[in-house]
């Protein structure tokens, strides 16, 4: 065989195992940081603390909760900031803003993930839970 048809054959062969490892790697390393960044990421005493708010007086009431509603609960976060903590919360999947987006403050709800992790770590307030139990 010619030494040119034998440096085509192998260049050929590098150019298509280039672009399967180009191809393979990406999905696999997006697959790992999805999956360790959901593992990663648990809401700090804060996020529960408006995470209960929204659980038992939005959620149960069928009603979305204002940033500044929120606000009036936590002395420590002026609207704005609260704002930035729903946001992140909303980004991890936790809360969903009901309103729309570029429109000032936000209208707020706790999605089925978020209730799934308030009752799995036992941050659910029980005495309200007993309380809507017996009224049902």
């Amino acid at each position: 065989m010619e030494p040119s048809i034998i440096a085509a054959i192998i260049g050929a062969l590098a150019t298509v195992l280039a672009v399967v490892i180009g191809w393979w790697l990406p999905q696999r390393k997006a697959t790992r940081s999805k999956s360790a960044e959901s593992i990663k990421f648990q809401p700090d005493k804060d996020g529960i603390y408006f995470m209960q708010y929204l659980l038992h007086d939005a959620y149960e009431q069928q009603t979305p909760l204002s940033t500044t509603e929120l606000a009036e609960h936590h002395r420590d976060y002026a609207p704005l900031e609260l704002e930035v903590k729903l946001i992140g919360l909303e980004n991890h999947g936790y809360v969903q803003r009901v309103t729309r987006k570029n429109t000032g403050m936000g209208k707020w709800q706790i999605t089925p993930k978020g209730v799934e992790f308030m009752f799995k770590h036992g941050h659910q307030l029980h005495d309200l839970v007993e309380e809507s139990r017996s009224n049902a």
